[in-house]
């Protein structure tokens, strides 16, 4: 009995130390493994914020991109009503002289007088072609009528 109490008290201590380290063991493998699990989030919610950033970055790309092609849509617009507007006024301008030559050629002693009325109607059409049309086109409306060609 004698060496069963020599022996216990060494025993004891050696299994407490068994116990106890593997407690601490334990203890330093959870927190290791919490450590790695709050690196991963961390990683994790960094590839978020990069990703949420780079859908953000390209979603002001696309809005930008949408606004200048609607710009250069609507400036084409402008454009092509304008030198639409430019067609109509020539037209115009073109039929005053046509109109002019048919009546000169009829009427020789009042053509001098038709002539003058035919320049400042064609000043007229251009002031209109200037003040009117040209800023109606730049808002968007088509305001001039479609003049075909006299014969």
């Amino acid at each position: 009995m004698e060496k069963l109490n020599k022996l216990s008290l060494p025993a004891t201590i050696v299994i407490a130390s068994i116990i106890f380290g593997g407690f601490y063991y334990a203890s330093q493998v959870n927190k290791s493994n919490s450590i790695e699990k709050q690196q991963q989030i961390e990683l994790q919610a960094k590839k978020d914020q990069e990703n949420v950033a780079t859908l953000e970055a390209q979603q002001k790309q696309e809005q930008a991109d949408l606004l200048q092609k609607q710009n250069a849509d609507i400036q084409a617009s402008v454009n092509k009503c304008i030198t639409d507007a430019y067609v109509e006024l020539k037209t115009l301008q073109g039929n005053f002289d046509a109109n002019t030559n048919m009546f000169c050629s009829k009427n020789i002693q009042y053509c001098s007088q038709w002539r003058e009325g035919n320049e400042k109607a064609k000043a007229e059409a251009f002031i209109t072609y200037q003040n009117e049309w040209i800023p109606q086109c730049k808002l968007g409306k088509r305001v001039f009528l479609h003049y075909e060609p006299m014969q």
